[in-house]
């Protein structure tokens, strides 16, 4: 659920992730793309390895398994977590359509574009094609609503009107 939080990273390509995916030496983990079900592209992408998913990974650690987040086996890829997320969904009082994984995505890309993180930055780091579909993610809280227009009264009030100072 963390890394979901720190990347903004799709399930599947969480439980797909493996150890030699992550770049510790230049900050990168590659998201690789697939050619099967459920794969949202065949191109490889890559993502910042941020400090916060650093501590993560160092608290993980080397499991003995290819995948970072391995199945029950420890040796296979993880491939359902629907026991630990219910239950998350219980004490949360959460509706059970609700998707927390995708839930963290979501709020990951709305704390970013609340927080001044350019759209097409967000765009990258979702690793989406299509700028419409970033947006469909990004949920602006009101404080940066209100930080936003009130920076456009400032640059405005700052700025002459086409109709001079008299057209007040």
């Amino acid at each position: 659920m963390l890394m979901a939080y720190y990347t903004g990273m799709r399930r599947g390509e969480l439980f797909r992730l493996k150890w030699t995916h992550i770049d510790f030496e230049h900050g990168f983990i590659t998201i690789k793309g697939e050619e099967q079900e459920g794969a949202k592209s065949s191109r490889d992408e890559r993502i910042p390895l941020t400090q916060p998913v650093r501590e993560l990974l160092a608290e993980i650690g080397g499991n003995g398994s290819a995948y970072v987040f391995p199945g029950r086996d420890g040796v296979s890829r993880m491939t359902d977590i629907n026991k630990q997320v219910n239950a998350i969904k219980r004490v949360a009082d959460l509706p059970a359509d609700f998707r927390p994984l995708h839930g963290l995505r979501h709020t990951f890309a709305s704390v970013a574009v609340s927080n001044g993180v350019p759209l097409s930055h967000v765009q990258k780091l979702l690793t989406h094609k299509d700028p419409s579909l970033t947006q469909h993610y990004v949920h602006l809280e009101d404080s940066a609503l209100k930080n936003s227009a009130s920076l456009v009264g400032d640059f405005l009030e700052d700025v002459p009107s086409a109709a001079g100072e008299s057209g007040r």
